[in-house]
């Protein structure tokens, strides 16, 4: 292997495991905020019906925290943090380019996708676009889906 593939291998690795660990955050967060709720009906001291009654805006401020970040991912692509890390590091590299003086200016792409060059043969040009599309269209399909989810919840 060389060096580029090794710290590649590294940085998908880096960014899957700050994934988790936004995920395990969520989900530790979304249940610690009704731990009253939880402790009452453990140690028995109100059925779970008058829980429900008393505590249900910490029980659905705990519930939202759980589906934030599926909701997010699921219209944006990202977890909420895993967003702003993105954006955060795509302005500290144009921010680095923009003293530079260079012309042609080349951002990583992290999703290993190919930069279009017109010295690129019509097969791999179309296919690069090919790849491009379907990547939007299951990203609008699936934004379409929440989008309808949620208004079927309202109704």
């Amino acid at each position: 292997m060389e060096e580029g593939e090794l710290s590649g291998i590294v940085i998908r690795k880096r960014n899957l495991t700050l994934k988790m660990l936004e995920f395990y955050l969520w989900l530790i967060v979304g249940a610690l905020i009704p731990i009253q709720a939880w402790l009452d009906i453990y140690n028995g001291r109100a059925s779970i019906g008058e829980v429900i009654q008393v505590r249900i805006a910490t029980i659905l401020l705990g519930a939202s925290f759980l589906l934030l970040p599926l909701l997010f991912s699921l219209i944006f692509g990202n977890l909420p943090f895993e967003s702003l890390r993105n954006r955060v590091k795509r302005k500290r590299f144009s921010r680095e380019n923009s003293a530079s003086e260079a012309i042609d200016i080349q951002i990583p792409q992290e999703n290993g996708e190919v930069d279009i060059d017109s010295d690129m043969a019509p097969e791999k040009m179309l296919s690069v676009y090919a790849e491009r599309s379907e990547r939007t269209a299951k990203s609008i399909y699936s934004r379409a889906g929440v989008y309808l989810r949620a208004r079927l919840i309202k109704s």
